[in-house]
């Protein structure tokens, strides 16, 4: 017998021994037996051989049951919901929930909270027992703020009463958030017209956001809202979005209660979908009843939303992402004017529109603008400062290197289109800032994104019950749903008794909780079960909690299996999506994980702390087309159906959650055309991108520049690099994420990869190493791992290129920035998310400062000695101390009582600097040296600045022994105010403290001693011996004491003698710094023009020699360089400059059409209206008058802001006031006034010819502007608000006194002015007269500038 009839004969054996021939025989003769044989033969056999089944009509109407009884499920849930959202807490409870509350608050450590400050004993007596006419109480205000007691919000509005009826509660908030006082009121509604918002330069603006809040009358807000509130505002929405016809606004209602995936993916990607995550929302109760009641309205074209019972009751929504302020401005006024019509908002006369968060009353409009700035970096980041505190905004830097948010601080006081033409307005002059910055590098720090760890910094660690061991993963992905299924196994052991599993989970993930599986694990033991008595999610901490129904004994091994599944973001967090487009046409997808710092919980559940470290056996489900990399090597693939293929990876070492990480792509390795074999070492090393871009990718030495840093820091760390490969990817369109550093597995920008920096790849290759294999314990150390990083990619670029992508400028620029920082009175005071990068900064320079006076052999032993201690292992900040400590002893760079802990600490912990000063004791041989906290901003009055102390080496270099490689300190100051040193050089020699900036500190003298410096600085052969670095700290110390107050003017002038020799950029660059700083603060005195000239005379030779040097393919710093001389000689009147301006701007007037042809490139124009004619002047003023509107609308910005900010001379500026102010000239409009005014604010000749024409048209100007709150106000800002002398604050007191009580809403203004004028004049009676005479003594050839 055949196999084939073995098989036959045995499954007929199994059919009749189980009677299913036998039945199945019956059924047939029955069949057959039927006189009317059935239509469904089929149908009439299953009923015979399944006499207990239904039939179809039964099946029916069990499945119309099974829908009723769902549905009466729904009504009781709904009803259950309205019950409990109706609840309301008896009298007595109220009084002991705010008596407990107002407890808990004021014994809370810290004052973070914004509750705590504003809620005395007195106003919460006065106000507990208060009721709303909506019986809405004090704790319906607040009860957010006694949920989480270190919130800054945390206080809203039950409802409109409530704020007059907690009125002495409100009222000083109000005041604080919106610095609206009491008697201040509310503009009347003015939308104006968008055609009158200024034009901003689109290839900068990269979307923009415009919405506002809105609550309907005769409702409560969300605190104490009933169900029928909701449903009955939602209704109100449904009919009246009808209206919305035409076909901007032509869209549809989406209901959140019944929302189906698809519409909520689609809503999601449009970064317009809102969920109930919001945790002072959910402390409110602004979260109840959902999703009943809640709607999103959207239309076509993804440019108009309304959110309905969010959070107020309405949110209108309008966007352009093509970077659009117009469009989007008239499409909200449309839209909400549209609605306005069925539904009538609350509106109060004082405080405007009413709504649920103090922070949002007024005209509530948030305009969100996001702006790609180019040459942003901490460095000149006072500049943006300075702009967003008179614009009123708020800049924060997103994920990606150069883009941040533009957004209003302020939406009380002015009208709506007063604020977002001041919004226009700032970015229009941050775009210019950033266009003027030509000279500046900033250093990327590409994988920990310290803006985004400094909220997890006070997040609550997980229990700590049960640790992970290992992980099993395997997920399926969906490309074309963007969803994506998952089941996690983790073995894990219980480090103390506990009846409590606590794990992370985000609230995005679907968990199958009646699915989880948990059962013991050991010798002894085979599989043993263990109970669940409940699953739950905690959305406000992502939690997911598993209650067991025993306490399960420390060390017991237990296995968990959860199924998971969730959606795939376009955000880049968690799993997300991207697309490029490759030959031309073809779109392709690709999806990419970004953990860092903590969404590896969005993707699957996970003990998602870094000091959590596990093992990952992951599978991962992809097309067949694709290619799927993960941080170790492919171990099988098979084959999933036809289309698809299941990849099983290597199991990985020990890491973090947030070091894992996967690309599925359809990229491609490059090919090698050095090497067949990939490999250095033991290291495969492959590059991935997009075909289009692998010999852009080759011709840049990609694999060369990563073969050289990897094995420059594996020989630095002597620890072999911890994988078999190493997969970097060249990801395209990353728009919103740096490169990503998971373990084995890189992903950067395509420019990143292609600008053919070594930093950048170093910085990722370093982390492999520490915070790969070696990670932080937790988000508190991450700054210190940042730093070590950034350093050791910084010393492996200089070794391997010798800095040339630095211009050879390192450390100068971060030193420069943080001196300046750090100096001020209130640091890090309006940029949000760079106080923990400037942090940072300090800490690299710290660990400079180690490695120079520990020895960089130390330093380096050390560092191995902690790698090799902690490998695959986690670390805190103490653990690299020790080791380094332990190294210091053993080679006698440390004292035995000295540790480094003691020194870091000292530096780290503070967000301050020292200054130290040196003074001589001449005839004794000796010297104190002192210590106290720098700082450049008067008045130095920083609370506590007497207790502050640091560990300082004390590096001394004398003039008899110039040796600036000597490193080893001296001594240390251990935290002394003072300390004595003997043995100092001869009284003719001078002494050098902290050459080569080896500490971040800057350093005085005695005079003497800097006049000895500055003297041997001017002999051409000596000046030399003094390396370049030195050279620019000594510069950049001296002009910086001066400034701040430290030291005598004239001797930091003394010190700028040598420059007329000097030729390195490293030095010039302190020098522009200091002449802005310094001439901006002197700009008004008759000593500006010689200070002007002084310069430009340093300046002149240099500039004639770099012209004259001119080559092809010269560096970049050259050339800088000499755009930075040619600016500022032209700025001070260099004739030549002035000449060769005139010269080309005679080609435009001598033009046939001047209208429309510009021939004069724009670096001409500025000079020409500075020292050029009147008739030239008036030539560009007719151009703005005449402009051509078919031209680009930036072209007359541009050129109206030369015609108001470089004139020198007052005339140019009074016809152009009068053309503005007086004349009422049609084509100049008051956004040309308002631009005017803000390029009068930047110089003396500006501002100082303003006062004066007001003053004498006061009664003329005041009649037409003071109306027009915003403009009037500007205006009286303008001219009193940026004068710093005695002869500015005279005028402006002059002003002040003359129109007493007349200017109206400008009081304060001029008021505030006045105070700041004072303190600066103080200053400027100071030192302006020290400046005057030393210039004075200088011999000066007028002859070649225009004074």
């Amino acid at each position: 017998m055949s196999n084939l009839e073995r098989k036959r004969e045995d499954f007929r054996k199994y059919l009749d021994s189980t009677g299913a021939i036998d039945n199945l025989t019956k059924a047939l003769i029955k069949l057959y037996e039927q006189k009317n044989k059935p239509q469904d033969a089929t149908k009439f056999l299953r009923k015979e051989l399944c006499l207990s089944c239904h039939d179809e009509e039964e099946f029916e109407s069990l499945i119309a049951d099974l829908d009723e009884s769902n549905r009466k499920i729904c009504e009781l849930e709904r009803e259950i919901a309205k019950l409990k959202g109706n609840i309301k807490r008896s009298s007595s409870e109220i009084d002991l929930a705010l008596t407990n509350g107002f407890d808990d608050l004021n014994a809370a450590a810290g004052d973070e909270s914004m509750l705590k400050k504003f809620l005395s004993k007195q106003i919460f007596d006065e106000l507990k027992g208060l009721r709303t006419n909506f019986k809405g109480t004090l704790l319906d205000c607040i009860q957010a703020g006694f949920e989480n007691l270190s919130t800054s919000n945390g206080i809203f509005a039950c409802d409109a009463e409530a704020y007059k009826i907690f009125a002495s509660f409100f009222d000083p908030l109000i005041e604080k958030i919106h610095d609206f006082k009491n008697d201040d009121k509310q503009a009347e509604l003015d939308w104006g017209e968008a055609c009158r918002l200024p034009d901003i330069d689109e290839n900068y603006v990269k979307s923009v956001e415009i919405s506002v809040n809105r609550n309907v009358v005769g409702y409560p807000f969300a605190a104490i809202m009933k169900i029928e509130h909701y449903e009955e505002i939602m209704a109100k929405l449904t009919n009246a979005v009808k209206c919305l016809c035409s076909e901007n606004f032509k869209g549809k209602l989406f209901p959140l209660d019944g929302i189906s995936d698809n519409d909520r993916r689609n809503l999601m990607d449009e970064k317009k979908f809102f969920k109930n995550d919001n945790v002072d929302l959910i402390n409110a109760n602004a979260t109840r009843f959902w999703p009943q009641g809640r709607a999103i309205y959207a239309n076509n074209l993804k440019t108009f939303y309304i959110w309905c019972n969010q959070q107020d009751h309405f949110k209108f929504i309008a966007c352009d992402s093509n970077g659009n302020l117009r469009n989007p401005y008239e499409l909200l006024i449309e839209g909400i004017n549209q609605i306005s019509k069925d539904i009538e908002f609350i509106r109060d006369e004082r405080l405007g529109f009413i709504t649920f968060s103090p922070f949002d009353l007024g005209t509530s409009l948030h305009v969100s603008i996001q702006v790609e700035f180019r040459n942003f970096s901490s460095e000149n980041r006072d500049k943006f400062e300075e702009i967003a505190c008179k614009h009123n905004l708020k800049i924060e830097k997103i994920d990606d290197d150069k883009l941040y948010v533009i957004s209003n601080m302020k939406c009380m006081g002015m009208s709506e289109f007063e604020t977002v033409k001041e919004l226009a307005d700032g970015i229009i002059a941050l775009i210019d800032v950033d266009k003027s910055l030509l000279f500046t590098h900033q250093f990327t720090s590409a994988s920990i994104d310290l803006s985004a760890v400094q909220p997890l910094l006070a997040e609550a660690k997980l229990p700590g019950e049960i640790k992970p061991i290992n992980y099993t993963l395997k997920l399926k992905p969906n490309i074309e749903e963007l969803s994506f299924e998952g089941y996690v196994k983790i073995f894990a052991i219980f480090e103390e008794p506990s009846d409590l599993i606590t794990l992370h989970a985000s609230s995005e993930l679907e968990i199958k909780e009646n699915e989880i599986k948990l059962y013991k694990n050991g010798p002894d033991i085979e599989h043993e079960n263990i109970k669940i008595r409940r699953v739950g999610q905690n959305i406000k901490k992502s939690l997911l909690e598993i209650y067991l129904r025993e306490k399960e004994t420390q060390g017991t091994i237990v296995t968990l299996e959860i199924e998971f599944s969730g959606r795939i973001w376009e955000n880049t967090e968690g799993m997300f999506k991207g697309s490029y487009i490759e030959n031309g046409n073809e779109n392709k997808v690709y999806l990419a994980t970004s953990f860092r710092p903590n969404n590896a919980r969005r993707l699957f559940p996970c003990f998602d702390e870094p000091g959590m470290k596990a093992k990952f056996l992951v599978s991962i489900l992809r097309p067949k087309a694709y290619t799927t990399l993960f941080n170790t090597p492919l171990r099988t693939s098979e084959n999933i159906e036809d289309k698809y293929q299941m990849d099983h990876f290597e199991l990985t070492p020990e890491l973090s959650t947030y070091s894992i990480g996967f690309l599925m792509s359809q990229l491609s390795a490059i090919e090698r055309t050095d090497l067949k074999d990939p490999l250095t070492g033991n290291v495969c090393i492959k590059v991935y991108a997009r075909k289009d871009l692998h010999e852009s990718l080759l011709s840049s030495n990609v694999y060369e520049r990563i073969e050289k840093s990897l094995n420059e820091i594996k020989n630095y760390f002597n620890v072999d690099f911890p994988l078999k490969k190493l997969d970097v990817v060249a990801l395209p369109n990353l728009f919103t994420v740096k490169a990503t550093d998971n373990f084995g597995l890189i992903f950067y920008k395509e420019t990143q990869l292609t600008q053919n920096s070594i930093y950048l790849v170093a910085q990722e290759l370093v982390h492999q190493w520490l915070g790969g294999s070696i990670s932080p314990q937790w988000f508190t150390e991450f700054h210190v791992n940042k730093a070590f990083v950034d350093f050791i990619a910084v010393n492996t670029a200089i070794k391997l290129d010798n800095g040339r992508e630095f211009d050879r400028n390192w450390p100068m620029t971060t030193l420069y920035s943080i001196y300046y920082e750090f100096s001020k009175r209130y640091p890090h005071s309006k940029i949000t998310g760079m106080k923990q990068e400037t942090l940072c900064s300090k800490t690299q320079l710290v660990l400079r400062m180690l490695n120079y006076t520990l020895g960089a052999e130390t330093f380096k032993k050390g560092l191995q000695a902690f790698l090799v201690d902690r490998d695959h292992k986690t670390f805190l900040a103490e653990d690299i101390w020790s080791a380094m400590t332990k190294q210091a002893h053993a080679d006698k760079k440390l004292k035995n009582d000295e540790t480094v802990s003691a020194i870091t600490e000292s530096w780290i912990k503070k967000e301050r600097l020292p200054v130290v000063t040196v003074k001589r004791d001449y005839q004794k041989n000796e010297a104190t040296i002192e210590q106290k906290l720098y700082l450049r901003e008067r008045p130095h009055d920083v609370p506590e600045a007497d207790k502050m102390l640091w560990w300082i080496p004390v590096i001394l270099t004398n003039e008899d022994d110039l040796d600036f490689t000597k490193y080893t300190p001296k001594t240390w100051m251990k935290k002394e105010r003072q300390i004595k040193i003997s043995n100092m050089p001869e009284k003719d020699k001078f002494l050098i403290m902290n050459a080569e900036e080896v500490g971040p500190f800057p350093v005085n003298y005695d005079e003497t001693n800097w006049n000895m410096i500055a003297n041997y600085l001017q002999n051409t052969e000596k000046r030399l011996t003094i390396p370049n670095l030195t050279r620019a700290k000594l510069l950049h110390d001296c002009w910086n004491l001066a400034y701040s107050g430290s030291l005598n003017f004239a001797t930091a002038l003394n010190m700028t003698l040598f420059m007329k020799f000097e030729r390195e950029h490293t030095l010039w660059n302190p020098i522009f710094t200091m002449i802005d700083h310094i001439g901006r603060h002197i700009d008004i005195s008759s000593v500006h023009t010689k200070f002007n000239v002084y310069f430009a005379q340093l300046l002149q030779p240099l500039y004639i020699e770099l012209e004259n040097e001119k080559v092809d393919d010269e560096e970049k710093s050259k050339i800088n360089l000499r755009n930075l001389a040619k600016t500022f000689l032209c700025r001070a009147g260099y004739k030549p400059c002035i000449e060769e301006a005139q010269k080309e701007f005679k080609k435009w007037i001598d033009s046939e059409n001047p209208d429309d042809d510009n021939p004069v490139a724009n670096q001409y124009i500025c000079p020409v209206f500075r020292f050029g004619t009147m008739a030239e002047f008036e030539f560009g003023v007719e151009r703005v008058v005449n402009f051509n509107s078919e031209k680009k609308q930036s072209e007359r910005t541009y050129l109206l802001k030369a015609v108001a900010g470089c004139p020198n001379q007052p005339e140019k500026i009074i016809k152009l006031l009068n053309m503005t102010m007086l004349e009422d000239d049609e084509k100049l409009t008051e956004n040309d006034l308002f631009l005017i005014l803000s390029m009068l604010s930047a110089g003396s000749t500006g501002y100082g010819t303003l006062i004066k024409f007001l003053d004498n048209n006061w009664t003329v100007i005041k009649a037409k502007f003071e109306s027009k709150t915003n403009l009037w106000d500007r205006l009286i800002s303008t001219a009193t608000g940026f004068f710093t002398t005695q002869e500015g604050y005279d005028l402006v007191a002059k002003l002040y006194k003359n129109r007493r009580n007349e200017f109206g809403s400008a009081e304060h203004i001029i008021e505030k002015s006045m105070k700041n004028i004072k303190e600066e004049a103080k200053w400027s009676n100071e030192n302006l007269p020290v400046i005057e005479k030393w210039l004075d003594s200088q011999d000066y050839d007028h002859s070649k500038f225009i004074v």
